[in-house]
């Protein structure tokens, strides 16, 4: 039964990684390669950005002795990008998977539907640390001297560190699913985390050339502040130098913690997916029916489906607070090139919105994304034209 569940999750995996979907049918191969493909570019592109940034601080820390901080850089930076690109995923995966009780009431043990779905996020994690740990081990074959004993305590970090970053994300997911089953509106608090993630991210990835100067410049003063936090030093001494007795204690403060969280969940599995806390009882009362035009009825329909989804909010809302502080941007920045592109965006909008009324009766996705491909357009010519005219 295990087999099966966990060719279900992978199958689950590799089609987001391909881009399949139920909804949209069978995906033709060209489509499958291209999304791989997509995906591929996204990998190495993230492999070179930290590559360009380890590279320095091998340069800075090898040759002055501090090669288990260089490890510690590794660890701290791999458990950030692995819990940020899980948590989220196993609050929804773990304990708000829409197919829990159709599982649940099959012969199967909840430990095996709890494994099952550790296991798909545990390779997620393992390709989130490959984009670090493939350019730290480039890094260190350049700048320092590892030997077959540290190359083998590296590789089975690499192997154990997901372990440690699973299990914090799902006890944090879990915290994440008691705190939001007891508020009113889950889908803001879920979006609010979110851009607070992302937001963090972002400024990370925006100083990032700042920070690494910084750790390469004072890496004394970072290894004297770090040596109190003796997991890391265990496990930079362990990759570092090859430490057997460092490496079995990195091995067991990653492993232990993974083993303790799935034994909590999966004995009060069935409690935590199960129990409803909080729900809102919804009192009906007799009102007088109010009528509509069709437009202000597909508006409350549309608003409705927006603010019930956090993955639709994030993607379609949150895109058009950009798009108007970006158009406010233009216009305060750019001066007149700005004013320009925005009123010839603006123009076409108004032409786009009676057109697709007129000819389709309403406005589809394609129409959406036909829209935006042509403001895209005007906006590159108005700020052709303006720069060539305000010269």
């Amino acid at each position: 039964m295990l087999k099966s569940l966990l060719r279900v999750r992978f199958a689950a995996l590799l089609a987001a990684f391909t881009g399949q979907s139920r909804k949209r049918g069978r995906q033709t191969k060209g489509k499958a390669v291209g999304y791989a493909l997509l995906m591929l570019y996204c990998f190495c592109a993230f492999v070179f950005l930290f590559y360009s940034s380890f590279s320095q601080l091998a340069e800075a820390f090898f040759p002055a002795g501090l090669g288990w901080l260089y490890f510690a850089m590794f660890a701290i930076m791999a458990f950030a990008l692995m819990f940020i690109g899980s948590v989220f995923t196993a609050k929804s995966q773990l304990f708000e998977a829409k197919d829990n009780e159709l599982l649940l009431s099959m012969p199967v043990r909840p430990g095996l539907i709890l494994l099952s779905r550790m296991a798909a996020m545990l390779a997620m994690n393992f390709v989130f640390e490959l984009v670090v740990a493939l350019p730290v081990f480039a890094a260190w074959l350049r700048f320092g001297s590892p030997d077959a004993a540290g190359i083998a305590a590296f590789v089975l970090i690499v192997l154990a560190l997901p372990l440690f970053a699973l299990a914090v994300s799902c006890l944090f997911a879990w915290l994440i699913s008691l705190l939001t089953s007891r508020m009113r509106n889950t889908t803001v608090i879920t979006m609010v985390l979110s851009v607070v993630f992302l937001l963090a991210y972002f400024v990370f990835c925006f100083r990032m050339n700042t920070y690494v100067t910084q750790l390469a410049a004072n890496g004394q003063s970072i290894a004297g502040a770090l040596g109190a936090a003796l997991p890391l030093v265990w496990l930079g001494r362990a990759a570092a130098e090859g430490n057997l007795a460092c490496l079995g204690l990195t091995l067991l403060w990653t492993i232990l913690p993974f083993a303790l969280a799935y034994a909590l969940l999966a004995r009060s599995f069935i409690r935590i997916v199960t129990t409803n806390r909080g729900q809102i009882r919804v009192r009906y009362e007799k009102k007088a029916m109010r009528a509509s035009s069709q437009d202000a009825a597909l508006y409350r329909r549309e608003l409705a489906r927006l603010t019930s989804s956090s993955g639709y909010m994030l993607n379609a809302g949150l895109g058009l607070v950009f798009e108007l502080a970006l158009a406010v941007l233009a216009i305060c920045a750019a001066h007149g090139i700005g004013t320009l592109a925005v009123a010839a965006c603006a123009v076409f909008y108004v032409f786009h919105v009676r057109m697709c009324r007129k000819n389709f009766g309403g406005i589809t996705g394609d129409l959406c994304g036909m829209c935006i491909t042509v403001c895209e357009t005007v906006t590159l010519l108005c700020a052709v034209i303006g720069g060539i005219a305000l010269r």
